[in-house]
Formats: C-alpha cells, structure tokens, sequence
C-alpha cells in the first residue's frame, strides 16, 4: 500500500503541473490569435507532457510533425526556466540500486482521463457560458428588466440561433413597471436583440466555414456516434461497485462523451407572443448559417469553441473593467449597496436568508420612495443599538438623494460578471488511478516484491483473478458479482473494483406502464413521485380521478374508483437532507476548520483564479500555485481521502434508505422513525450548561380525527400505513430545462431514479416512468390548469413552492399536487387515456384520443 500511495502521489503532481503548463501553452496561442487544433485535445497531446514534467523527451512522434513538436519543447523549455519547480521526480524504489521509474502505463490512463474531461468541460459549459454572456450584456443594455427577464431573453437568443431541434426558442413574457416608458424598454429590446443576434450568426457563419473546411458532419457520422454512445453507455451499465471496498465509479469513468442528434439546415422560427414587435421581423430577415449547435457538433469539434469561449471570456473582462465607474447621478439606491451597509451590523448574524432578503428590499423601497422606516417591523432579534443604525442610515441617505450628492462603490451599484476557466482545473486531492495486472507487477517489482509476480507472459483468463492480484485481501470480491476485469482503481486509501455483468443479466427494455395491466395495478401500491432539485422527491399515493374528467366521459373502470379517503399519504426526501445524512455537511465543516487551523485558507486566498483571459493573471496564478504545492499536497493527502471515502459510504446508506422509504418506510416514516437520528434529537434538547431546555407539553388528542380535514380546515397527510402491496413507483420524467444533459436530469434526481432501477434486483418494487408534463400547472383538486403561485411583500415577490388555484382556492404545496398529478396520469396511461388539460395547445384538436368535458372549453376552468 505504500508503494500504491506513492505512485498515487507522483501522478496526482504530474498531473496539476502538466495543467499548468498546458493553462499557459493554450492561453499563450489564443492570445496571439492562433488556433488549438484538435489533436492538442488528444490523450497523446496530454502524455507527452506528461513525459516534458518528468523530464523525458516527447514521446509521439507520428501523431506531431517536427514543427509542432519543436514549438512545444521550446514553449516547455521557456516555462521551465520560468517556474522551475514544475518538474517532477519519479518515483524512487525502497530496494537499493533500482533507479526511479514513472510507470508510463499508469500515466497513459490518466492522460485519457484529463484529455477526456476537457472535452467534457467544453461540451457541457459551452451553453451556460454563453447564455452568461448574453444575460452579461443585455443586463447591461437594458437595466429596466430583472435578472429573470434578462435570462429568458438570453435563452431566446442563443435558442434562435443554435438550431437545436431539442429547445425550441420561445418569446418571453415581459412586463415591466407601470412607472418605467413601455415604449423605450421595447426599443431597447429591440436593439440589444438584434445586436446580439447579429453577433452571434457572425460566430456561427464563421464557425460553419471552418468546419466546412475540416470536413462536415453528416447524418451518418451523428448515427455513429450516437452508436458509440449506446456502446460506452452500456459498458458502464456493466460495471458494478463492491459495496465493501469501492468509491464510486462516476469519479473515474472516461468511457466517452455523450452526444445528441445532429439537425442541420436552414431553420424557421416559430410565430411570436407579440407579432407586432419589430424584432420579430429583424429577426425573420437574418439568414442563419447552415450549422446547428448541439452536443454532437460540439463534441465532434470541441476545438473550434474553445476559441469561440476564449473570446467571450474576453469580452466579459472588458464588460468588467467598465463598470469600474460607477453611474452618475445616483438617483436610487441599489439592494447590493443596501445588503453591503446592512451587513456590518452585528445582530445581522442573527438572521437567516429569508429575513436578510426581506429586510434589504424594505429598506431599499423606503429609501427610494423617501419614506420613514417603520421601526416596529424591524426584525425582534434587533437590538435598539440596531434599530437606530437601520434609522440613521436611512435618513442620511434620503437627504444625500434629494441633495444629488448620494454615491456609492462600482460593484454594489453593478455587480461584475462571472467569469469562467477555459480548461478544467485538477481538484488538489488524490486521484483514483487505474492499476492493471502489468502495472500492478510493475509497482511490485519496483518496491521489492518481486516474488509475487507472476512472468508477463501469462496473459489474464476471464472471469479468472489473475495471480498478481492474490498479494491483495480480495475476500470480499464474491464469484456472483460479475467477470472481474483483472484491474483496480485506487486513491492510495479506498479501491474501487469494476465488474463487468454475467451473459444474460440484462434486464432488456425498462417497464412501461402500458405493459402494466389494471387488474395489475389495483393490486400494486401505486406511488406517484414527482422529482426536483429542493426536494429528490415528493410522493403521493392516492388522487381523485373525477377532477380530470366529466362523469360521463370517466371510464367504468375500478382502478379510477374514488378513493374511500380522501387523505393519503405524503412522503419526500430532501435534497439538503440527503447531504446531512450522507455526511456531507459534516465534512465541508471540518475541511474548513483544517484549512483555518493550518493556513491553508489565506494561501489559497493569496493566489488569484484561472477564470482569466489575461497573459499576466495566468502568470501569476500558476507563479503562486506552484510556489504552495507542496504545503497544498500535503494537506489535502490521507485524511481528505478518509473524509471523501466516509463520504461514500453515507452515501450508499442514504440511498439504501430511499429505496426502503418505499419498500417498509424506512427509517423515517416506518416503524424505527422514532429512533430515527435519537442522538441528534437527544443533543437539540440540552442547553450549553447540560440541563434540559424548557417544552412545551403536548397534549394528545383523544382519537385520530376522522374527517378529510383537521382543526383550522387544514388538509393533513395520513401518518406511514404499512402495505403489503408490491410498490409501483411512477416516477415523472423530470424536465428540468437546462439543468438537463443528453435527455437525462442532473443532481440528485437522477440518482434517485438509477438508486430505484438497480433496487428493483433486490426489493420487491417497480419502477416506471410516468409523464409529468404540466403536473405543476393543474390542480389536482378541480382538474383546472388555474393554479397561480402565491405572492408575498405586497406582491413583489412570489413563492415557487406554493400555489393556489383560482377556481376552487385550494392552496397547494407545488410538488405535493404535482405528485397527486403524476399518480392520476400513471392510473390513466394504464388505460390508455389522458385528459385534454394534461395536453399542450397546439395538439388538443390534432390529437382525437384525449378526454374533454363536454362543459367546458379545451383547457379552460368551469365554474365550480
């Protein structure tokens, strides 16, 4: 294990240091205007320097011609003299006489690795940073619109012109104040967007002449990708993880890039909100260039868009040094200035996010409409010391506003832009490497174990452990697991063993719910489970079917029966409760603390950032880093790894106890959830000094309440009820526009959803995919598409997560009546119905197998 530690080592500084000086090569050719070609994003292109760090000569020389080879070695030899610290040692053998090798096959993979994730970094950011850029400038050209406007007219413009077939551009809906000239808001709407739209076509254009000059991708070459996609996807399906002493795979798979359909052509925007906006006809007039840009043009030629980030980045500095002067005149205040002055109080820390945010607009619109602060809606835990700074600061700054001398600092009146980094940048912390039979004889033999390898002219068996592998304790690796694939990847504490499935363990295609009969499922617990991001689900097991459909137009089928009560059951698991259980909170919180004890904080707060375009900035941020690698390397060594290992296992509990929320309520809703975090709960009720904090007693109510509605009319869930049913888990496809990456949900969502497909081998469940497609905008009371997101401060703000519908005033929580939704939806596409209010628009009269009321208009409420 010590000799895996060091190799562990030597590659994790091999690897930060041939960044830097591949971080300094590009931005040195995109400064002086040339171009990274495609190859310099090749694994060969990373392990040649990777052989320049360790102090050997370029070692391909078939894939680089003289010149370039030559360009590169000079660059290196500048950089060295530059920053000489950049060079690595290999690694020294414990047995005398042995020189220091640098187990080239070991780095080989690792060179895949970063070579594949700079590909994915341009392949994944290149939309959020341009659609940054976009909300960058209209922002600044248009300031009468809030940051929500600004962002829906950035998707537009970038959607117009992509021509991606996967997110049609659609016209937002502004409404701006009645105090603000409606008439110069669309003027400049109409300017900035046709700037912006011309700018873009010019990128574009350009971009397609380049490719054209590369080669075109065709229809063919996107269904062969798309087949190489299938392939990798699969083969990381059949890999599997010992739940003994594994880390999790998706921290070192490379097994490719994920890329989607090609649409190229001329393409035709679809008709506005509001014809009559000359943009409308701006924007007909332009003639898009004849590329699409999807995931597969930017996979198929992620060298061409790094140029176009860089010039972005660019830009967005430029936009930066700008607002360093702030706008004069200052006839307002801005709610940074106010956050700013507000937060050097010291009851300020008494209050959390949504009392600060609440407090900074009150006192922003008091000060801008010159009216005295009310002193009594200050918050309680403000002392009067506060209450007299809050008023004093508020009159100082009404008289300075109507005197005309009001000023303020740049960046509180114009927040800067974020910026972003070009390139990936290496986390300081271990890396998993990959360790092969060869590589593992050869860390042997350099560490005096020679005894134990076997010659290397016995090649592996499948499915058989090769004999290099029996000097490790591989007990726990168990024959029914899968073909062991005679390799390992390991952080030099925790290993992770990749499997590869058994023939014929293939579960085929995904269940469906049209293969589920309803005979079938009125004998399931159907579960109808709505995901998000605040919460990884909400679900719900029961729902009226009459509210969707007419008496007469609801089938005569017992699965759509009304349910004998009409309260049910509410279950849900949160995202930030996932992070605390799995330990993830615990463990930032103790990173931190180290950092503050052994000075890493003020070192890493020292050097600047690589979010920079500036020949200087990078100079000097990798002039800081490397001056501090060694002190960084020895912190973040064994005890993060230990950290990040216990990490993973909570991790795996957490997702045990997902699936078994389903399955017997698991430690929160089934009968251990009193016990459910005792230790937590006994710690919450002690004072400092150890003594008990005072409770309020509780009385308990004589019997359950009977009815479907409690005291004050409040509709309350039924407490857990232990089924004996098979779980049917209808889970919503989960669109979460761009927070989406080749059709599949991010976060946590998407983790619950694989968590429930491979429990399925395990737990007597069921898992299918249901639609959710507008099962937040009905209600699932009335069956009306009125629901309206309720309003706080007057009107200013609105809350996401609650809703009251306008036809029965039913106040919902957004995602618990989404799950009502999904529950009915599922019941109907067993069926094989949906009602009208679930379809869009534009398809109810096209599609003939949808349910209407024959009282009511397609998609309009009938009174109640």
């Amino acid at each position: 294990m010590g000799g895996l530690q060091a190799v562990v080592d030597f590659n994790r500084r091999v690897l930060i240091c041939s960044h830097l000086f591949i971080l300094d090569y590009f931005n040195s050719r995109l400064t002086n205007g040339l171009d990274i070609p495609l190859v310099f994003l090749d694994y060969r292109f990373v392990n040649g320097v990777f052989q320049l760090v360790i102090g050997r000569s370029w070692s391909n020389n078939s894939l680089f011609t003289e010149e370039v080879r030559q360009h590169i070695e000079e660059s290196f030899a500048t950089f060295l003299i530059q920053h000489p610290n950049v060079h690595c040692p290999l690694v020294p053998s414990t047995v005398r006489g042995k020189r220091p090798i640098g187990f080239s096959k070991i780095l080989t993979s690792t060179a895949r690795t970063y070579a594949s994730s700079m590909v994915n970094h341009v392949v994944e950011g290149f939309d959020q940073a341009y659609i940054g850029y976009l909300q960058a400038r209209l922002a600044r050209s248009i300031p009468e619109l809030n940051r929500f406007q600004v962002g829906a007219l950035a998707d537009f413009v970038f959607d117009t012109c992509a021509q991606n077939q996967d997110f049609e551009p659609v016209w937002p809906t502004i409404n701006v104040e009645d105090s603000i000239d409606h008439a110069m808001v669309d003027a400049k709407v109409d300017t900035a967007l046709n700037e912006l739209i011309d700018e873009t076509w010019d990128r574009w254009t350009q971009l397609a002449i380049r490719i054209e000059q590369e080669g075109p991708l065709t229809q063919q070459d996107a269904d062969e990708d798309n087949q190489d996609d299938e392939d990798n996807q699969e083969e990381v399906d059949n890999l599997s993880v010992s739940t003994a002493t594994a880390m999790s795979i998706d921290t070192i798979s490379t097994l490719g890039i994920s890329r989607l359909d090609v649409a190229t052509g001329p393409y035709t925007l679809p008709p506005l909100a509001d014809p009559s906006l000359s943009t409308d006809n701006a924007i007909r007039s332009q003639v898009p260039p004849s590329v699409s840009i999807t995931t597969t043009t930017i996979t198929r030629y992620p060298h061409l868009f790094i140029k176009i980030l860089f010039d972005v980045l660019c830009s967005l500095e430029r936009l930066n040094e700008d607002q360093h002067t702030a706008p004069a005149p200052q006839t307002s205040v801005h709610w940074n200035w106010t956050h700013h002055q507000l937060s050097g109080m010291h009851d300020w820390s008494y209050l959390n996010h949504h009392q600060r945010s609440k407090l900074v607009r009150g006192i922003s619109k008091s000060i801008n409409n010159n009216t005295p602060v009310d002193i009594e809606r200050l918050p309680r835990v403000f002392s009067q010391q506060s209450r007299q700074q809050v008023t004093t600061l508020v009159a100082e700054t009404q008289r300075a506003l109507a005197a005309g001398t009001f000023s303020s600092e740049a960046y509180l009146v114009s927040p800067k832009v974020r910026l972003f980094s070009v390139l990936p940048t290496p986390c300081l912390t271990r890396k998993f490497i990959q360790v092969s039979h060869d590589s593992l004889g050869e860390i042997m033999r350099h560490f005096g174990l020679e005894h134990y390898v076997v010659p290397q002219a016995i090649r592996p068996v499948a499915g058989q452990v090769h004999d290099n592998f029996k000097i490790l304790n591989l007990k726990r690796i168990h024959s029914g697991r899968g073909i062991f694939l005679n390799q390992l990847y390991t952080d030099g504490y925790s290993v992770c063993v990749p499997f590869k499935k058994m023939p014929g363990a293939s579960s085929g295609q995904p269940l469906r719910l049209t293969d589920i009969s309803p005979v079938a499922m009125q004998q399931m617990d159907v579960w109808g489970i709505d995901p998000g991001v605040t919460d990884i689900f909400v679900a719900s097991n029961s729902s009226d079917p009459r509210a969707y459909l007419s008496p007469a137009d609801l089938p005569d089928e017992p699965l759509l029966a009304t349910p004998p009560n009409p309260r049910h059951q509410i279950r849900r698991f949160s995202s930030a409760e996932y992070y605390v259980k799995a330990g993830y909170r615990k463990t930032v919180a103790n990173i931190k603390a180290w950092k503050q004890q052994h000075g890493i904080t003020e070192i890493e707060s020292s050097f600047g950032s690589p979010k920079t375009s500036v020949r200087q900035n990078i100079t000097a941020y990798i002039t800081e880093k490397l001056r501090h690698l060694d002190r960084l390397l020895l912190f973040y060594g064994q005890d993060i790894q230990q950290l990040r290992f216990l990490n993973y296992r909570g991790a795996q509990l957490v997702n045990h106890d997902l699936v078994k929320t389903f399955v017997d309520g698991g430690r929160k809703y089934g009968s251990h959830a009193s016990n459910y975090n005792s230790h937590d709960t006994y710690m919450s009720r002690l004072n400092e000094d150890g003594s008990f904090k005072s409770r309020r007693r509780q009385h308990a109510h004589p019997s359950p309440p009977q009815p479907s509605e409690t005291r004050n009319g409040k509709w309350r869930p039924l407490p857990f009820q232990p089924s004996t049913q098979i779980p049917l888990l209808c889970i919503g496809d989960g669109k979460f526009g761009r927070r989406r990456f080749n059709k599949k949900p991010l976060g946590l969502a998407n983790r619950f959803k694989k968590v429930v497909r491979l429990a399925q081998r395990q737990f007597p469940i069921l898992v299918v995919d249901a639609d959710e497609a507008f099962s937040s905008k009905v209600c699932s009371k009335c069956g009306k598409k009125t629901l309206t997101n309720v309003t706080v401060d007057g009107g200013e703000s609105k809350l996401h997560a609650v809703q009251c519908c306008e036809t029965c005033s039913t106040v919902w929580q957004r995602d618990c009546n989404a799950s009502r939704n999904i529950h009915a939806l599922s019941h109907f596409a067993a069926l094989g119905v949906k009602p009208l209010v679930f379809t869009p628009q534009d398809q109810e009269q096209a599609d003939p197998s949808t349910t209407s009321p024959p009282d009511a208009q397609p998609n309009q409420p009938t009174p109640t």
